[in-house]
């Protein structure tokens, strides 16, 4: 298991920028974007992100791995660039954010446009242990124990995020089944980001694209502050 405990600093008047860190942990680590055209003509580009450290350094070596456009995407770079110019479908973009790279936690999201049958968006989430270079999942931050206070705390939020919805586009029709179900639960506390004053949790709630209008918001914020009672201090 992945370190389970992380470090608070908290200092007068806030929480720093560093707000979480790990045992045996590095500090922030460099990342620099590598830019692939699909087509240079159009000006559709990938915009993929690189880890930099001393070569053959394990931790660094599995980040990119997992950061690679194929582990990204489930498709070669090659196989990418290619429907792109031949039929202007699949994927057509992406770009990156660093959310939080401090104390050991490097945070990335990583947004891909892609075009099918329709237009969509895809985020994919990594954070990692950067001292291994391991992905970290909320547990592996959590106090023993506390998964379900926390998931139910979310889920409070959840509902009502769901309320607003329901009262918005079925105008309180109670006998409506459309959110019926929606819950948020210990198993959906691994979708979540961490950021520099807090931690964002990301509740899928799968609404079919013609639905998306009416779907309620699914990102739940938690300030650092309320996260601190539910982390493993060491």
């Amino acid at each position: 298991m992945l370190a389970a405990a992380i470090v608070l600093s908290v200092m007068a008047g806030g929480v720093p920028p560093s707000w979480i860190s790990l045992p045996g942990s590095r500090g922030p680590v460099v990342i620099t974007p590598v830019l692939v055209e699909l087509d240079g003509a159009e000006g559709s580009v990938l915009s993929l992100p690189v880890v930099h450290g001393e070569a053959g350094d394990p931790a660094v070596d599995a980040m990119n791995e997992a950061l690679s456009w194929e582990s990204v995407s489930g498709e070669p770079l090659e196989e990418t660039i290619s429907t792109y110019r031949e039929i202007r479908r699949g994927f057509t973009g992406a770009s990156f954010a660093v959310d939080f790279n401090e104390g050991g936690i490097l945070d990335i999201t990583v947004t891909t446009d892609f075009y099918g049958a329709y237009p969509s968006t895809g985020e994919h989430r990594f954070c990692f242990d950067t001292s291994t270079g391991a992905r970290l999942a909320m547990r592996d931050l959590l106090d023993d124990g506390r998964e379900a206070e926390l998931a139910g705390i979310l889920d409070g939020m959840l509902q009502e995020n769901i309320a607003t919805a329901r009262e918005t586009c079925c105008e309180g029709d109670p006998e409506s089944g459309l959110y019926d179900g929606y819950a948020f639960s210990v198993e959906d506390l691994d979708s979540f980001t961490i950021v520099e004053n807090g931690v964002w949790f990301h509740y899928d709630f799968g609404f079919p694209h013609v639905a998306q209008a009416a779907e309620p918001e699914g990102d739940l914020f938690l300030p650092s502050q309320e996260m601190e009672p539910f982390l493993a201090v060491r």
